[in-house]
């Protein structure tokens, strides 16, 4: 994997186990051949500061005292301007792209492969302090209407078009985050109901059942399958976010993360806050462990 210039560390290939690098060339990649050469930079560089900063261990031994470790040295490390090091968000973004390798090596329950039993916590710094934005309806209307306009194999085999405008429907009548979009399955629909075990959620929640209202339903039933995914994504975090800023550019909105998926999360939850703040608690999922 040289043309990935990742950074190996004396006698790392000789170790028995795989480190968190060799599983990555030899069992994930070979997984994903449709990662496109940016998403594979963003990887390899988490993966090179990873092996710099910790000499890469065996994926057995990485827990949360070696991940804490791993971010308190990059939170030290030089940034691009002399005196300065890396921001809280260019950290937090290295955090969530070790995550990302994590979880394609953890438990098939979570989509993984089986090399990890458990996904180890990772505390990431707080983000620097930003606005907070939401979408209006006519910009919602937009990102709908603009999705139909690329095409992907990434959603196989789903039609990339009818895909993202589900996409973008369920994420704004649920108010999901993007990492619950992609786990639910159809072996989890009830009628009008999706029943989202703990693993699919953010960690620390509780099992959530979620209710489809109508727009919803429809735009499910659009995509209906047997079984499997509901939004099958064959590509990487990465590449998700980089069609969503093309999806965004095209219809004339803004791209940065300001106006990402939580943006559509956010918008929802103001929209439910308007009318009765509690049940935005509750839909939010801030309410279940008060």
């Amino acid at each position: 994997m040289t043309h990935l210039r990742l950074f190996w560390p004396d006698g790392a290939r000789q170790q028995r186990q795989f480190t968190l690098s060799e599983a990555f060339e030899r069992e994930v990649l070979p997984r994903r051949p449709f990662w496109d050469s940016k998403t594979l930079a963003e990887y390899c560089s988490t993966l090179n500061l990873w092996a710099q900063i910790t000499r890469d261990p065996p994926i057995t031994e990485i827990d949360e005292k070696v991940i804490a470790y791993f971010a308190a040295e990059l939170l030290r490390r030089p940034g691009k301007r002399p005196g300065t090091t890396l921001s809280r968000n260019t950290v937090r973004k290295h955090l969530r792209q070790l995550k990302s390798i994590l979880r394609l090596l953890g438990p098939k329950t979570t989509r993984g492969i089986g090399l990890l039993r458990e996904i180890p916590v990772i505390e990431a710094p707080r983000p620097a302090q930003r606005p907070v934005t939401t979408f209006s309806r006519d910009q919602v209307r937009s990102l709908v209407e603009g999705a139909s306009f690329f095409q992907t194999p990434l959603t196989h085999p789903i039609p990339s078009g009818v895909w993202w405008r589900a996409l973008i429907i369920v994420l704004y009548n649920t108010a999901w985050r993007i990492g619950t979009a992609l786990s639910v399955r159809w072996e989890w629909v009830d009628g009008d109901w999706i029943n989202v075990p703990p693993e699919a959620t953010k960690r620390g929640d509780i099992g959530r059942r979620y209710y489809l209202n109508s727009p919803a339903r429809r735009a499910v039933d659009g995509i209906r399958r047997a079984a499997g995914p509901i939004f099958p994504w064959a590509g990487a975090m990465i590449s998700l976010q980089r069609w969503r800023r093309r999806i965004a550019a095209r219809v004339g909105l803004p791209t940065n993360e300001l106006y990402g998926f939580h943006c559509l999360r956010r918008t929802a939850l103001s929209a439910i806050a308007a009318i009765n703040p509690l049940v935005a608690r509750i839909v939010a999922g801030h309410a279940i462990h008060d």
